[in-house]
């Protein structure tokens, strides 16, 4: 695993683990790692390009994808109102095995805790706002 890789790695392992009953939605989880870039400087090396919620990293899903087919990360689905579903992310065991000997400096923990604190409690709606008004990308339908 490269340096970047690592780094992109253990950064989102490392959110992921700030919620104590898993993180929720895909849509939220790309708007924290996007502000976590842009106004944390954490140095995730995702790059964002216009979608249908605001920006949107192709490379950062797939990573996930790859984490949950390796048995790094859970993914739950959970119902939400209007007959539509959300996915909930956890680590697993190896996941949180890979964390602990991740060896993210404490300067970048610190980046992401201070990302934690200042957005885990927004809405949606507000991350999405935030992700677009910081970074200039706007929705599809908005363009």
């Amino acid at each position: 695993m490269g340096n970047k890789t690592g780094m992109n790695v253990a950064g989102l392992l490392y959110l992921l683990q700030k919620a104590p009953n898993g993180f929720p939605f895909r849509i939220r989880l790309q708007k924290m790692v996007l502000l976590g870039k842009l106004e944390f400087k954490f140095p995730f090396t995702f790059k964002y390009e216009s979608h249908y919620y605001g920006p949107y990293s192709a490379r950062l899903q797939s990573l996930l994808s790859d984490l949950i087919t390796g048995g790094v990360v859970n993914e739950d689905v959970v119902e939400l109102s209007n007959d539509r579903t959300g996915f909930v992310y956890s680590l697993t065991s190896a996941g949180k095995r890979i964390l602990a000997t991740s060896k993210l400096p404490t300067m970048q923990t610190k980046k992401l805790d201070d990302l934690w604190s200042q957005f885990h409690d927004k809405t949606t709606e507000y991350l999405v706002k935030m992700a677009k008004e910081k970074s200039g990308i706007k929705s599809r339908h908005e363009k």
